[in-house]
């Protein structure tokens, strides 16, 4: 903010801390957290949450903004078998039809809705073949500059169309990593699924990726197809991107990961994304957590760009995993914790070289504000099962701060005119829609 600082007064406050869920609370803050103490009767503060829990905001660990205008979009000769037919009949045909103003209206409808529903940093994972260079310049004017989130971006790179457009995405991703190196903006290296990769392509990713120390942001294992292409090469997915993984890479979805790559995985400081909700819109499985777990693998958790109000995921994370194992303890509250309020804050925090996902002083006050009277007694001790069978059943943020600036107020985005933008993003889609039909 730079201004003077603020103190809000509030119902509720869970730190996320060692000092857990406070009642009664103060928060002073500017760009970040600098005090924390109970209300003092007669106590000057700047605004008062009667019936509300304030908390740190949310990480989404992997999304696609791309994917925004989809929404409603007529699917004509779309009847897949096979989830590579799911990318060849929709996915691979969208991201073929943006232009650079389909790609900017999309990022605009992500970022605010991610906003709006609590979300203030997002990794996400780009893809416009048709309009590669400068386009994560594109999602960097409207996420970051224009609607203040945190992000990190990448493109994904694949040989699907072609040596020219697989350059520029290398190229696209190089440039980005090395130019956002703020607090509120970095650069990752993209790939698409394995089985998009040629060995040639995997092995100059490596060298580029070793050199610099890049992390890399890779779909691997969504589907059957990495390991059917892998196995034909005598090998793995996790052995065919062995070479380019570097310390913080994000491997998302894992879905149909054998347990020698997990075991692999263990050794090396990555991050697997679990995206539940769109695993099963896709019916393609779900992602062995009992595994994850037992080899000490760093969980996170992202929403694969299917919508993005990410508590739908956080829910749908719960409730499937204990669905795969048939076990209702097979994911209980405390790896709910250690996946929302350790992991992604943790990825966040080392990404973006800033403190984040404590109300705790010299963090940064990237938070959320959302109206909730429990009906029982809410402590420290069931905190969690409050968030997830409370909160979570009426989740509509009031406020929303990122460094201390507030950019939802009583549930709307202030600082930009939402109305204005969703009439703009129509005519966008309705365009973007013709060119998606003209590509069957």
């Amino acid at each position: 903010m730079g201004g003077d600082t603020v103190k809000l007064r509030v119902k509720y406050l869970f730190t996320n801390s060692e000092s857990g869920l406070m009642e009664d609370v103060v928060v002073e803050f500017n760009e970040t957290i600098e005090n924390v103490h109970p209300f003092q009767p007669g106590e000057p503060v700047d605004r008062t949450f009667n019936r509300h829990v304030l908390m740190p905001s949310l990480v989404n660990a992997h999304t696609h903004a791309y994917s925004a205008l989809a929404r409603g979009m007529p699917l004509k000769g779309f009847n897949p078998k096979t989830f590579k037919q799911v990318l060849e009949q929709l996915w691979w045909r969208l991201d073929r039809a943006l232009t650079k103003e389909a790609a900017m209206m999309s990022a605009y409808v992500a970022g605010i809705e991610s906003l709006t529903s609590g979300v203030t940093t997002i990794f996400d994972h780009h893809s416009s073949p048709m309009f590669v260079k400068g386009s994560l310049d594109v999602l960097k004017h409207v996420l970051v500059d224009t609607l203040g989130l945190r992000c990190a971006l990448s493109y994904e790179t694949s040989d699907r169309d072609g040596e020219r457009v697989k350059r520029s995405a290398i190229e696209e991703n190089l440039r980005s990593y090395h130019e956002y190196r703020s607090p509120k903006v970095r650069g990752f290296f993209g790939l698409h699924a394995p089985f998009t990769l040629s060995d040639e392509t995997i092995s100059e990713v490596a060298k580029i990726t070793q050199k610099d120390q890049i992390p890399i942001h890779v779909h691997v294992s969504e589907g059957i197809e990495d390991f059917e292409d892998a196995r034909k090469k005598g090998s793995l997915p996790i052995e065919r991107l062995e070479p380019a993984i570097t310390p913080n890479s994000i491997l998302v979805h894992g879905v149909n990961l054998q347990p020698e790559e997990f075991a692999s995985l263990s050794e090396k400081s990555v991050w697997l994304a679990f995206n539940p909700q769109s695993n099963m819109n896709n019916a393609v499985g779900l992602p062995n957590w009992e595994l994850a777990k037992k080899h000490g693998i760093s969980a996170v958790l992202g929403n694969d760009g299917f919508g993005y109000n990410l508590v739908f995921d956080i829910r749908a994370l719960v409730l499937s995993q204990k669905l795969r194992a048939r076990s209702t303890t097979a994911f209980g509250f405390d790896d709910l914790r250690s996946v929302i309020f350790e992991n992604n804050y943790k990825l966040a925090s080392s990404v973006f070289e800033v403190s984040l996902g404590k109300i705790a002083e010299g963090y940064q006050a990237d938070m959320v504000v959302v109206e909730y009277e429990p009906p029982t007694p809410m402590t420290n001790e069931n905190f969690l099962a409050h968030f997830f069978f409370g909160m979570l059943e009426s989740w509509n943020p009031s406020s929303v701060f990122i460094a201390g600036r507030e950019l939802v107020q009583d549930g709307k985005l202030i600082t930009l005119d939402v109305s204005d933008i969703y009439k703009r993003a129509v005519e966008v889609s309705k365009k973007l829609w013709t060119r998606f039909d003209e590509l069957l």
